[in-house]
């Protein structure tokens, strides 16, 4: 997996020609967490001590290797001799009060930019914070998603926070039903633990 770039305002990230997973939600909420998690870097995504950190459309690709002649199939870093399989997709977190109105405008701008304009987009992954009730904030973004006829996802964050399996089941309820969602959503993970991550790369394998 390789880090292709950050992309600001009307700027489109390049394309790899391969289907594409975007992950969206509020600041500090996990995304980019959540994205070093699945592919087993520490470091891949950036993960801001502040939220507000991503404030660009950020695009990670995952490659095959491809070994060609005089080529070592270790070298992981030159992936323009490697076949290109996915993307993976780090949305700016929206909802962060203390950012000033200019800057919250253009993250939302660049957001919806990427979601309008995006072809190759296979999935939309909304990530909500198991230990809140879903904010009208999270209400629109998932009704802008749908409205778009997006493939959508919603996966509930930070459940190693609870004590107990009965306090997640309860949240899980809650945002279920404020959300309006389909049985067995949201997707219940903790990037502590793991829970949930094994089945969340089978849902985005499908929807690709």
């Amino acid at each position: 997996i390789k880090f292709q770039g950050a992309y600001l305002n009307k700027q489109l990230p390049p394309r790899l020609g391969v289907p594409e997973v975007a992950f969206l939600g509020r600041s500090n909420v996990g995304k980019s967490s959540l994205l070093n998690r699945l592919v087993g870097k520490s470091d891949l995504a950036r993960v801001g001590k502040t939220p507000g950190a991503t404030a660009s459309v950020n695009l990670y690709g995952i490659f095959d290797k491809v070994k060609t002649k005089g080529q070592q199939t270790s070298d992981a870093n030159n992936s323009n001799n490697n076949k290109p399989l996915l993307g993976l997709v780090d949305l700016p977190g929206f909802g962060y009060a203390k950012l000033d109105k200019g800057t919250q405008q253009s993250i939302q701008d660049t957001a919806e930019n990427y979601l309008a304009k995006r072809k190759e987009l296979a999935l939309g992954i909304l990530l909500v914070d198991s230990r809140r009730v879903p904010t009208m904030d999270d209400k629109a973004v998932l009704a802008s998603l749908y409205d778009m006829g997006l493939p959508l996802m919603v996966v509930a964050t930070k459940a190693d926070k609870f004590s107990t399996q009965v306090q997640v089941d309860k949240s899980l309820e809650v945002i279920n039903r404020e959300l309006g969602l389909p049985t067995g959503q949201p997707l219940c993970i903790s990037v502590v633990s793991g829970a949930g991550i094994k089945d969340l790369w089978k849902i985005v394998l499908e929807a690709c």
